[in-house]
């Protein structure tokens, strides 16, 4: 196949004769300019062509070295396939500073000529003025200060010499218990709870196994010293809450939104975990911090309990979960040095300037309450967004209902106000005396604060999407940013084990024009987004099987995945129906801290999606294929939602991980391409979960065929992770457990006979045969390929299609892909008049389960899959078994010829208890029901059992083979077959089948 073939060829080459050549094109979205922009960007590798990253380096669009540092983020490891593989570099992720024009290009290359000349001004860690343990940075323009024993933010800042931010205890991270009393994170910090403090339910004792839940004692460690960028980590555990604080009252609201009455909750000692990563650049004058807030004790839950607690107030009966909590305020602060008046501009709707006096009592806020989103418009009735617009006046004109949307329900309106805690559409500003004093939909969430002569520019990303959000700004210079309001008209909910990280931008600067401000937050709301040309992405072999669009053969199917970052992709369609991944945020307002990054699954908050199908590996997949970045963007809000709060054990209606519904793959492709620490975090909490899907005794492969797919889909993944054989073993044993209980005629599996449940096991088997070659793995495959039935033209969903890609690409058998071309041709699905897939509150996971994340193998092995010798070997004739010693027969046979080769590749060798054949036809609509008489004693092939997983070690052709079949039931008869497969990978035709009786 051209995929092997090309890895091959690139593998023969290196190291020496072959030069690493790899563009990285940058796109700018923001309409900003960029001038030495900081890039982190992570680049697929092929299998042995990189031993370690010491000798890369980066050249601009002019061939010129510039400065670059480098991280090793994956590797490959030999398998079973690669046996003679060496370890070397899968994934490096590269750091580098770039020039890009507004809303323009440009290409950088990676290669391996040497290391590039040093930064002008790189960073710099001054060991000898630590400050308590802690570290003083410096970045050329900017020097930090922090501190070793607790967490200040920032600690001490100097901007271009000048001290400009003294650490102050009131700074950092302060909160506001339901207790009343404020805790800092100088004075307040308390040890860890003890394991037998932190609760578990059953199905989520994995957590147990996860190093980061949660935080050890206090931690300040320099996590990554380079010079281009250098992280701090700063985490600990701080008191949120005393029990002698009494009691406080919230209001209960109904499964409707109405309003209930008043309940008094007791005060409890409770705790608040945090973890924080400061971000430094070489000669940058501002920071990036990374700040996610922890629950390191609470319970977490299924849909099950939200829809109980929903019927009776979801948090007041959460909130009596032993762990679970309630915040009045959270917020991160720092005081800029000012000498004289200040004046502030917040990003609003437009900017909004204003002048405080120097009083740390005049204050100016910006607070978000809402999302102002789809929902808030039509019960308001003010249709601010284009698209709604336009759909309501399609809705108008077709329809004659007066809904701007179908699926707009006043009861959501109520909803938010009322059970989820809203007040009023958008944000307002507020002076001192918390009067407002203007209003605005969605803000653009930065405020700069400056004398003058100094300045300090603070920004939040995802600002309006995660609401509720604050901004406040002090005539004393002190800027606030409340990641969880004390405007907010009831406490934040702690539920289960939830964690939610959020991204900000320090920036300090001198006298300067006011619109460079604003400037600078566009731009870091929208980095730049890289790629490295389709062509690299998929020879890497790092990335998947994926091809090229292919808009002439395929338009339908191409113009259904642009369908998820792009409207009007189908005009003819009612905008709202034409949706995407944007608009169904939008219909289901799934923004706020707890949701925003969550797909939609069955309407309004009735029950969380959590990224279901993957749907972060799904748009990265089209981003490798079409280097479109809308698909990065879409795809980074996902992933950066599934490693908070679904990895870590849900909340506030997010299912934790559980055998029938998990999947990381996007968040380790989404690690790959971007070396965020968060999403490692995210991996290695669901790595303890994998752990128990190694046990056959967790119930994790039972069931049904879902089940089973996505713990071999873990196993896999972890394995090609890490190189532990441990998870090879779990996954061949999960294997084997899963064949013992196919169904010996129709090869399904398990207690569902939902088709997407075995179409996705057959994925999961085809996944990992391709990658270890395994036996089982490929029986189990041809089962379920058997369960659809291709030959007689069933089996048309585009989840199958994969399934019979794989079928052939691991047998030769061209009659697999042969029938899917067929389905795929006759399906509506794909052809010229099928319907448009993305429709009503369902789209994503109909999007990322039939089509984004289905059919890229199937078009892979369609367009780029060819035998390289397309005769397979003859098929054996003269097989004969003679009784052994006790439990054994010997088999002698002799070795046909494919007319090329010296010897076969392998021999395979099966044995059941009955005459083995290629295939059992069987009654599809009545399952395992009886079938003709003549087929009553005969066995599948796929379903007889291996001699061996890798088979016999092969004789040359034209000479006599014999092995020693061991540890077969006595006295039972058995029949056995052999096939030869050649170096190409073609199978033989089934050998004679011949019986014995094991002695």
């Amino acid at each position: 196949m051209r995929f092997m073939l090309t890895l091959a060829a690139i593998a023969l080459l290196a190291p020496a004769a072959f030069a690493l050549d790899v563009p990285i094109n940058l796109t700018e979205t923001a309409g900003v300019a960029r001038s030495a922009d900081p890039v982190s960007v992570g680049v697929p590798i092929p299998r042995d062509l990189l031993a370690d990253a010491s000798k890369l380096c980066v050249l601009d669009p002019a061939g010129k070295k510039v400065p670059a540092q480098f991280e090793v983020l994956m590797s490959w490891f030999p398998t079973a396939k690669y046996p003679d593989s060496k370890k070397s570099v899968r994934w490096v992720l590269v750091d580098f500073q770039a020039d890009v024009p507004a809303n323009g290009k440009a290409t950088y290359r990676l290669a391996d000529t040497g290391p590039g000349p040093e930064h002008p001004a790189p960073v710099k860690l001054a060991p000898d003025n630590r400050v308590d343990g802690g570290e003083t940075i410096s970045t050329g323009l900017l020097g930090l200060s922090l501190s070793g024993k607790a967490f200040q933010l920032l600690g001490g800042v100097s901007f271009d010499k000048q001290s400009v931010i003294d650490a102050r205890p009131a700074d950092g991270l302060t909160l506001e218990g339901m207790d009343k009393k404020r805790y800092d994170a100088v004075k307040d910090l308390i040890d860890p709870p003890n394991a037998a403090d932190i609760a578990y339910r059953g199905e989520d004792s994995y957590l147990k196994l996860n190093p980061h839940n949660p935080p050890k004692k206090f931690r300040f460690i320099v996590e990554k010293a380079g010079p281009l960028r250098t992280v701090v980590m700063v985490e600990g555990v701080m008191k949120a809450m005393s029990k002698d604080g009494g009691e406080y009252e919230y209001v209960t609201c109904g499964p409707k939104g109405e309003v209930g009455p008043k309940v008094k909750l007791p005060c409890r000692d409770e705790s608040l975990a945090f973890r924080a990563r400061i971000v430094a650049y070489a000669g940058k004058p501002y920071v990036r911090v990374f700040f996610t807030f922890i629950n390191p004790k609470g319970l977490s839950h299924t849909s099950t309990d939200q829809e109980k607690y929903r019927a009776n107030n979801y948090i007041e009966g959460g909130s009596q979960v032993p762990g679970n909590f309630q915040l009045e305020s959270l917020e991160l602060g720092t005081t800029l040095k000012l000498s004289g008046p200040a004046k502030y501009r917040f990003g609003g709707d437009t900017v909004i300037a204003g002048d405080l006096k120097a009083d740390a009592a005049d204050t100016a806020t910006l607070y978000q309450d809402s999302s102002a989103g789809w929902i808030w418009q039509a019960a308001e009735k003010k249709l601010l967004d284009p698209v709604l617009k336009k759909n309501a006046e399609w809705m108008a004109e077709n329809t004659k209902v007066d809904r701007p949307y179908f699926e707009f329900d006043p009861l959501q309106y109520a909803v938010l106000h009322n059970q989820d805690g809203y007040s009023f559409m958008g944000y307002r500003t507020l002076d001192a005396a918390g009067k407002e004093t203007g209003a605005g939909n969605r803000s653009a969430g930065w405020v700069d604060v400056t004398d003058g002569k100094v300045g300090m520019t603070t920004a939040v990303r995802y600002f309006w999407q995660m609401c509720p959000k604050s901004l406040r700004v002090g005539g004393d210079g002190r800027v606030a940013v409340g990641i969880l309001p004390k405007e907010w008209g009831r406490g934040h909910f702690m539920d289960g084990k939830i964690r939610r990280t959020h991204e900000l931008m320090y920036r300090f600067h001198g006298a300067e024009d006011a619109a460079v401000a604003e400037q600078s937050a566009k731009a870091f709301n929208e980095p730049l987004v890289a790629y490295c040309d389709f062509d690299w992405y998929r020879d890497s072999g790092a990335c998947g099987l994926f091809t090229k669009p292919d808009e002439k053969n395929w338009p339908l199917y191409e113009a259904q995945m642009k369908t998820a970052v792009h409207l009007d992709v189908n005009p003819k369609l009612n905008p709202a129906r034409d949706s995407s991944f944007a608009i169904e945020r939008e219909k289901d307002d799934a923004f706020g801290w707890e949701h925003f990054g969550d797909t939609a699954k069955r309407g309004f908050r009735g029950h969380s999606q959590f990224q279901e199908f993957d749907c972060s590996r799904c748009l990265l997949m089209h981003y490798f294929r079409t280097g479109d970045p809308q698909y990065f963007r879409e795809a980074e809000i996902c992933a950066r939602f599934l490693a908070n709060i679904p990895c870590f054990g849900g909340g506030y209606g997010h299912q934790h991980p559980e055998s029938s519904h998990n999947w990381i793959q996007g968040l380790i492709d989404y690690w790959c391409m971007t070396g965020m620490p968060e999403a490692k975090e995210g991996i290695d909490a669901m790595e303890g979960f994998y752990r128990n899907c190694q046990s056959e005794s967790a119930g994790n492969w039972h069931f049904n065929g879902r089940n089973a797919a996505y713990a071999l889909n873990g196993l896999r993944q972890f394995y090609e992770l890490t190189g532990d054989d441990t998870w090879a073993k779990a996954a061949n044993t999960c294997i084997r457990s899963v064949r013992q209980r196919t169904r010996p005629v129709s090869g399904f599996f398990g207690g569902n006979p939902a088709d997407f449940m075995q179409h996705v096991l057959g994925d999961a088997a085809g996944r990992y045969a391709l990658l270890t070659g395994d036996a089982d793995a490929i029986d189990l495959l041809l089962g379920m390929a058997c369960y659809f039935k291709p030959f007689g033209g069933q089996g048309k969903g585009p989840g199958t299609y994969d399934l019979y890609a794989y079928a052939t690409m691991l047998t030769g058998d061209r009659t697999y892909l042969d029938a899917a071309i067929k389905n795929a041709k006759d399906a509506d699905s794909c052809g010229p008049e099928g319907p448009m897939y993305r429709t009503g509150t369902a789209s994503s996971k109909t999007w990322s389960e039939d089509l984004g994340g289905r059919m890229q193998v199937f078009f892979h092995a369609m367009k780029e899959w060819k035998p390289a010798d397309a005769a397979p070997p003859a098929a054996v004739t003269d097989l004969a078994a003679q009784p052994g010693d006790a439990g054994s027969v010997k088999l002698t046979w002799t070795n046909t010829s494919d007319g090329k080769d010296e010897r076969p590749a392998a021999v395979l060798v099966k044995h059941a208890p009955g005459e083995i054949v290629e295939s059992v036809p069987w009654a599809r609509n009545k399952m395992d029901a009886t079938v003709e008489a003549e087929w009553k004693d005969k066995v599948n092939y796929w379903y007889a059992d291996n001699v061996t997983a890798r088979g016999v070690i092969p004789a040359k052709y034209g000479e006599k083979q014999n092995t020693v079949v061991t540890g077969l039931p006595s006295g039972k008869t058995l029949w056995f077959v052999v096939r030869l497969v050649d170096k190409a990978g073609n199978r033989s035709k089934l050998s004679n089948c011949v019986k014995a009786i094991v002695p």
